[in-house]
């Protein structure tokens, strides 16, 4: 998923002058790291200092309180999740480890006291905290004795005095960590965290859009494009672009494999390519080259080499150099693996599409399995809008809601009927995660366990096989709410907007209407529908606006003030991404 815009923000530093001298064997990062990874991919490199928290507590308005209204990030944590009890918060720490861990005392399956001693026996690097609405001296005792660095008593303390005990936390851990370190382990915390800031600038490069995106997408773009002019010298030099993909989900299916393992993985498969391809330059052979992480299962390869090398001469060490580095990553992660290799163009700024076509491309292995994807082997996918998404996850929403399986069967099987062209998988699996996360499960541990298995889907049948066991599960487990009626109050607000859509509707006159607090009401409406209100609203209008175009012969503009919507180019800017065509292209071929 896409990072918001504000959690993506960075300061734009000046460019850094382009390289004078060309390097005959130059690795990326090479050049003085780089400018350290241009200054820390423009200072995001700090988040990958922040400490991170985990909270344990029964009691969900407490887990919202300390999850919601604590400004976490703002005070330098990362807040990485929130268990119901003990073993669930071992079983997400096992995925991701914490470096403070906030967890009540009294909670079934598993109370905080054993969740301490048996992280102080696995994990004694994690800082415990108790949470706890008893102020009893036997309990400070027993936490005390298990080598509790804090007791909060939950209900009366204000969110600072919480965060000035983790600060006093955070300073002991800045200490120790200090005083361990040396050298070696600086260097190899260095070479950490750029190879997650790299990990990040592909995220940002492939999610983003150069040409029409945010000023973030520019900056990612600009960022990555500043690196291969730095290490290849300027213009002057040919450049390839190869990706490799592995398969994860067996082995995450058999529970084989960690998340830590699988980024520990990728890690060392980076590593062996960049020392396989470092010892194959040369004189005569003067190829530069950079490995880029992306996700946890994508490693992205970009060679350069001078125009003298010539473009066959560079094509067959591609072919090559390719084949060897797919090899290597087999060795490695012991899974099924796949390669697509990118034709090579002239110029680095020509690069930039590559990385973000490379996945697409590199994706048809989902319908087609073959390890080495030719350009012959990709796939066009048909059109996707979102008012299609919005639909199904609507139809999810009133299974959940309502009781009825048969309704989210409906939306499996138009997610698993085979199309032509077919859907793209990066769709596919992000409406399937879209409408898990839609109802209000009863058993959150089924849900964390079928969105973790999504993730990892690299192929057709496995996705369909996915979706099997899905709704095997909501039939005979019970996690969907049994004969549920949508709450009065939304079917107003909803009731509302089909009627007042061309108003200047906002989420406060719908409170009103319906005498709530319009967070709340927001909320309400978010839980019961599985959108929130402007999606619902925009939905609505932008589906009145088909009809009109359909069956009028207004035209656009005045279609979009019939809708309620004044503005011309947010209105058609909408209307592609809902219906997945320009209004006047829509009109055009609906005559």
């Amino acid at each position: 998923m896409r990072r918001p815009a504000a959690v993506r923000q960075r300061n734009v530093s000046s460019w850094e002058q382009r390289a004078a001298v060309r390097k005959k064997r130059t690795p990326f990062i090479n050049i003085d790291r780089n400018k350290r990874l241009n200054d820390l991919y423009r200072s995001g490199g700090s988040r990958m200092q922040k400490l991170k928290v985990l909270i344990v507590d029964d009691e969900q308005l407490i887990r919202e309180r300390f999850s919601v209204r604590i400004p976490w990030d703002k005070a330098g944590f990362q807040l990485i999740g929130a268990a119901v009890n003990g073993r669930q918060a071992i079983e997400m720490m096992e995925q991701e480890l914490p470096d403070l861990l906030l967890t009540d005392i009294t909670m079934p399956v598993m109370d905080g006291l054993a969740l301490a001693e048996y992280v102080r026996g696995r994990w004694p690097k994690v800082r415990v905290v108790f949470l706890t609405a008893y102020s009893e001296f036997a309990y400070a005792q027993k936490a005390i004795m298990l080598g509790a660095k804090g007791y909060l008593l939950k209900a009366t303390q204000s969110s600072e005095q919480i965060l000035e005990t983790c600060r006093t936390i955070a300073e002991d851990i800045s200490r120790e960590l200090e005083a361990e370190e040396k050298l070696t382990i600086h260097e190899k915390r260095r070479s950490e965290e750029e190879w997650e800031v790299k990990r990040q600038l592909m995220e940002d490069v492939i999610a983003g859009d150069a040409l029409n995106g945010t000023t973030d997408d520019q900056i990612a773009a600009n960022t990555l494009q500043q690196q291969i002019l730095t290490v290849s010298g300027g213009p002057g030099s040919n450049f390839a672009l190869f990706s490799l993909g592995w398969d994860w989900h067996e082995a995450a299916q058999n529970k084989r494999i960690t998340a830590a393992e699988m980024n520990k993985q990728q890690r060392e498969a980076g590593r062996e390519i960049e020392k396989l391809l470092a010892g194959g330059g040369g004189e005569k052979e003067p190829f530069g080259f950079c490995v880029y992480p992306y996700r946890t299962n994508r490693l992205l390869v970009l060679l350069h080499a001078p125009y003298s090398y010539g473009v066959s001469s560079f094509q067959a060490k591609l072919h090559f150099w390719s084949s060897r580095c797919l090899g290597v990553l087999k060795e490695i992660v012991q899974a099924g693996c796949f390669l697509f290799a990118d034709s090579i163009v002239a110029s680095p700024e020509l690069t930039l599409p590559m990385f973000r076509s490379s996945q697409e491309k590199l994706a048809a292995y989902f319908y087609k399995q073959t390890a080495f994807v030719t350009a012959n082997d990709t796939i066009v996918y048909q059109d996707w809008s979102l008012l299609y998404q919005a639909e199904l996850v609507a139809l999810a929403a009133r299974a959940f809601h309502g009781g009825n399986v048969e309704d989210l069967k409906k939306a499996a099987t138009e997610l698993t009927t085979m199309r032509q062209p077919p859907f793209s998988p990066l769709k596919l699996k992000h409406a399937a995660r879209t409408i898990m996360e839609t109802g209000p499960w009863t058993d959150s541990g089924r849900k964390h366990s079928l969105l973790s298995k999504l993730q990892w889907l690299e192929t057709w049948s496995d996705y369909c096989d996915w979706w099997r066991e899905a709704i095997l599960q909501l039939e005979s487990s019970g996690i969907v709410r049994e004969h549920m009626t949508v709450r009065k109050e939304v079917q107003q607000m909803c009731r509302i907007i089909h009627e007042q859509y061309d108003r200047d509707l906002l989420i406060t006159d719908l409170a009103a209407a319906v005498e709530m607090n319009a967070a709340y009401a927001g909320q309400l409406f978010k839980q019961e529908t599985g959108e929130y209100v402007t999606d619902y609203l925009n939905r609505v209008r932008m589906k009145k606006a088909k009809e009109l175009l359909d069956q009028t012969d207004m035209k656009v503009y005045e279609v979009s003030h019939a809708v309620g919507i004044s503005g011309y180019r947010y209105f058609c800017k909408l209307f592609k991404e809902i219906i997945g065509s320009t209004p006047t292209d829509y009109k055009n071929k609906s005559r």
